[in-house]
C-alpha cells in the first residue's frame, strides 16, 4: 500500500489521458493502496487499463475506484482475477454504479457469471482462480 501511495504522489498534477498500470499477484496491495492511486487518478483520464489481479484487496477497493473516477474516463479494464475478498455482491454494486458512459471491460474469475444488473447483461470471464497460472505477455487467459 506504501508504494501506491508514492505512485500516487507522483501522478499528483500529471495530465495523463491514458494509463495502464499492472499489479498483477502484488499482495501487499489490499484497499489502502487502492484509494491512495483512486485519489490521485488524473481529472482528464479518458482510458484506464488497471490490473489487480492477486492483490489483497476486496469490496472497499471497488468503491474508492468509484468514488474517484475522473468524469472524463470513458473506458475502464479491470482485472481482479483471484481477489479473494471481492464478492459478487461488490462486483453487482461496481458494475451497477459505474456510470453509463464508461465502457467497461470487467475480468473477474468467478464460479458464476454475473448478470442483469441495471447495466443490462454484464458478461464475466469465468475462470477457475487458476487462471493467474495460465497468464502469458500481461493478457489473461481466455481475452482475445
Amino acid at each position: 500500500d506504501e508504494s501506491l501511495l508514492q505512485l500516487a504522489e507522483g501522478l499528483a498534477g500529471k495530465r495523463l489521458r491514458s494509463l495502464r498500470l499492472s499489479f498483477r499477484l502484488c499482495e501487499r496491495i489490499g484497499d489502502v493502496g487502492v484509494r491512495h492511486l483512486a485519489s490521485a487518478l488524473p481529472s482528464c483520464l479518458i482510458r484506464l487499463d488497471l490490473t489487480l489481479a492477486g492483490c489483497s484487496l476486496g469490496d472497499e477497493a471497488l468503491g474508492y475506484l468509484l468514488e474517484d473516477l475522473p468524469g472524463s474516463l470513458s473506458f475502464l479494464a479491470l482485472n481482479i482475477v483471484a481477489c479473494q475478498l471481492v464478492t459478487d455482491e461488490g462486483l453487482r454494486h461496481f458494475v451497477a454504479s459505474l456510470p453509463v458512459s464508461v465502457d467497461l471491460t470487467l475480468n473477474a474469475a468467478r464460479t458464476a457469471p454475473i448478470s442483469s444488473t441495471s447495466r443490462g447483461e454484464i458478461a464475466l470471464n469465468v475462470e477457475p482462480d487458476s487462471a493467474l497460472e495460465e497468464c502469458s505477455e500481461g493478457r489473461d487467459a481466455g481475452e482475445k
